[in-house]
């Protein structure tokens, strides 16, 4: 457990390489702390497979020692502002991220798609730094600016600690958007008992639209621990299910190098249900993205 921190993050790589001699790293959480150590991806030290974060840093052609499989928070931010644009045309916006490389990514996105169709519309800015849970200096802010519609490229965290310390009250007759790190079963859960309404992003389907073999796999395993359907642990099941593929598709001697180019050549649905294919520009296998509303869900494809 790196706890989100940076220096902890880069101790453990050392520990690996040290301890356990390997520089394989599955699904490393967090932007800044994968970004603590990216000098070693870059010199090809650290091979990282599928890190559960969407930060544009790492969708470069020239990262050849890492590999995603979600679309970027650039691409969530874009899919979410669009969407506000086409379903909530009121006139002020407000966007609510983490300012780094993670909240950043997603406000790249949303005011890509903002400026495109902005009309008489505005944007305003509030940026909160990470692990920071008192929003007592941004509320005078955000309440002077009055949005109307809140977009939160936040951790799910940090929105928690917002819409606490601004009320329920104020989000009565306003609408409110995440990006896919509020698809949390906890913070869905939170929502629910604050009767706030909210759309948000996933990156996987709905559990009812994935009904091949591994989802009946997934599912009697989490029932062995009696845990809730979450799409961060269906995630790590499908990534875990694709590492273990691309393993028994090569022969000994098994390296990181082999694994990256077995799931490089990836061009199936058998795995997981739904399309995949390696996009050398951005280093990523899925192209769809999920947007789960108050009237349902319904695929979002990345052009």
């Amino acid at each position: 457990n790196d706890k989100y921190t940076p220096h902890k993050a880069v101790e453990n790589i050392e520990t690996f390489k040290n301890q356990y001699k390997t520089n394989f790293i599955i699904a490393p959480l967090g932007t800044p702390t994968l970004r603590s150590y990216l000098d070693k991806v870059k010199a090809n030290k650290t091979i990282v497979f599928f890190p559960p974060t969407g930060s544009p840093l790492f969708r470069d052609p020239t990262l050849s020692s890492i590999i995603h499989f979600r679309p970027s928070y650039e691409k969530e931010g874009e899919v979410l502002m669009k969407h506000a644009l086409q379903t909530s045309p009121r006139l002020k916006y407000l966007v609510f991220y983490q300012n780094d490389d993670f909240g950043q990514g997603g406000l790249k996105g949303i005011k890509k798609a903002f400026n495109q169709n902005k009309q008489n519309r505005t944007l305003h800015e509030i940026a909160y730094d990470r692990n920071q849970i008192n929003f007592s200096n941004l509320i005078p802010e955000i309440k002077n600016y009055n949005p109307d519609v809140i977009l939160f490229a936040s951790t799910s965290a940090a929105a928690t600690e917002l819409i606490r310390q601004l009320e329920t009250d104020y989000f009565s007759n306003r609408k409110i958007l995440g990006i896919s790190d509020l698809s949390e079963v906890a913070f869905k859960e939170f929502m629910s008992k604050k009767g706030v309404p909210y759309t948000y992003l996933q990156v996987l389907p709905p559990a009812s639209k994935l009904t091949n073999e591994i989802m009946k796999k997934y599912f009697i395993q989490i029932g062995k621990y009696n845990l809730p359907f979450d799409v961060y642990s269906l995630e790590g099941y499908l990534v875990g299910s694709l590492i273990i593929h691309a393993l028994n598709e090569i022969q000994e001697p098994y390296t990181p190098e082999k694994v990256m180019k077995q799931l490089e050549a990836i061009d199936t649905d058998k795995i997981t249900g739904f399309k995949l294919k390696f996009n050398p520009q951005t280093r990523e296998l899925s192209n769809k993205l999920w947007l789960v509303s108050d009237a349902g869900t319904k695929d979002q494809k990345i052009k």
